[in-house]
């Protein structure tokens, strides 16, 4: 068994926490515990973690990292991505016209207004040329997805994105751009709408597979569990990339405090993949 562990270096290394020794002494820790892959987020909302000539940088910290993790034998697999983590202006952001469905805008979750839509090609390639950036200037072993995907279907199987993209994309097969309650109601319309976004969010993982191929690095992601209520609907048909090749890991977020659940999950996890090359880095987590 291997262990990877995902970081949010930016609340680990804190300024004024953020020497080469600080990096050092707490690499050798994590290396101590057995962790083998360190995989932390490099960006958040538009700010980037390393030295960035796209984003808005903060702090280079992915230049302590590759080394600290380095002299303890750790592989880095920086965390790149849409969702929360992208930049890009409103109009490439999820959307929902509160009026028209009779809701406020606190009806709408924080996570989901600042969601970038995987729908726009400027946002998918915004990743690709994230993913090429990092690739090309740090020693790293890896590229690793989160957040790649449509916003929750908690959100969206009520509300689907109003975005321009995604208004424009549902014109030729619907007639019209916003999906209504009656549109909702026929299978063939949401089986349109869930292929349009897989095709978007798959975009995405052969774009950075192509970067992972080009630098000799291994591509994985962090998954969403439960695949046909959540994954599939949001674009992620992470089993199917499996067998084709995309991912060399991959990483189900089985985040539950239910033994039961938690075994039932990896249960379908292995079921999933189990016949793949893709090895299977099923998340422990709270939630």
């Amino acid at each position: 068994m291997k262990i990877a562990a995902w970081g949010h270096p930016y609340s680990e290394f804190p300024e004024g926490q953020d020497s080469p020794d600080d990096f050092k002494r707490k690499f050798e820790w994590w290396g101590s515990c057995g962790i083998e892959r360190y995989i932390p987020f490099v960006s958040a909302s538009g700010t980037a973690y390393y030295a960035s000539n796209r984003l808005t940088v903060d702090r280079d910290l992915l230049a302590l990292i590759v080394p600290a993790a380095r002299e303890v034998g750790m592989e880095v697999h920086p965390i790149l991505g849409l969702g929360p983590m992208g930049a890009g202006s409103d109009e490439r952001l999820y959307k929902v016209d509160v009026e028209r469905h009779g809701i406020t805008d606190d009806d709408v979750p924080s996570w989901a207004k600042g969601w970038t839509c995987p729908s726009s090609e400027e946002n998918r390639a915004d990743a690709e040329a994230e993913a090429r950036e990092v690739a090309e200037n740090y020693e790293i072993q890896g590229i690793h997805l989160d957040h790649v995907r449509y916003p929750n279907t908690s959100q969206i199987n009520t509300y689907p994105c109003e975005c321009k993209a995604c208004c424009e994309a549902r014109e030729p097969w619907l007639g019209h751009g916003v999906l209504t309650e009656e549109d909702l109601a026929m299978p063939g319309a949401i089986y349109r709408e869930i292929q349009h976004r897989n095709a978007c969010v798959r975009d995405i993982a052969e774009r950075s597979r192509r970067v992972a191929d080009d630098h000799g690095l291994v591509m994985s992601m962090a998954a969403r569990a439960w695949y046909l209520v959540s994954a599939a609907a949001e674009g992620q048909d992470w089993p199917r990339w499996c067998e084709d090749g995309l991912l060399d890991f991959i990483c189900p977020m089985n985040y539950n405090l239910s033994d039961d659940i938690f075994k039932k999950l990896i249960d379908d996890d292995v079921r999933l993949v189990g016949h793949t090359k893709t090895a299977l880095y099923p998340g422990v987590g709270r939630s």
